[in-house]
């Protein structure tokens, strides 16, 4: 197989067989080299899925989340204190992202993320925090 390459004067091969290649472009500071990003860009679905600990290190309490963990961790705090007042340290078990072609959409990582959580909220017989309903006053 042969594969027409094409040697930059100013650095390094291109292969051309590859169909859509990015372009090199110098930066404006100190001659940095730069990849040019596509202008079209594909939406992104995140999810997390996260417990909550107790002392000894058993999980008691498994959620997730399709926002920044942080974020979610201190609404937790905020919307479900009686619950976690002896489980403060949450940590991450599972992230999900996906995107581009082929890619989950946001309620297809809304199903993944809810599964691993309540596979894994059963596994450890652990509580299973309910996800903060957007109409709910009170989580």
């Amino acid at each position: 197989e042969t594969r027409k390459m094409q040697q930059r004067k100013d650095g390094p091969s291109v292969d051309l067989a590859e169909g859509r290649v990015p372009r090199a472009s110098k930066g404006s500071g100190g001659g940095e080299l730069a990849l040019a990003v596509p202008s079209t860009r594909q939406p992104m679905a995140f999810g997390a899925v996260y417990e909550y600990r107790d002392s000894c290190g058993t999980a008691k309490i498994v959620s997730s989340t399709n926002t920044l963990p942080e974020r979610q961790f201190a609404l937790d705090q905020h919307h479900h204190e009686t619950a976690l007042a002896k489980n403060k340290d949450p940590s991450l078990v599972w992230v999900g992202i996906s995107g581009g072609r082929g890619g989950l959409n946001d309620a297809e990582m809304t199903e993944v993320r809810r599964q691993v959580a309540d596979a894994r909220a059963e596994r450890l017989q652990a509580q299973r925090l309910a996800d903060i309903k957007p109409y709910s006053r009170h989580g």
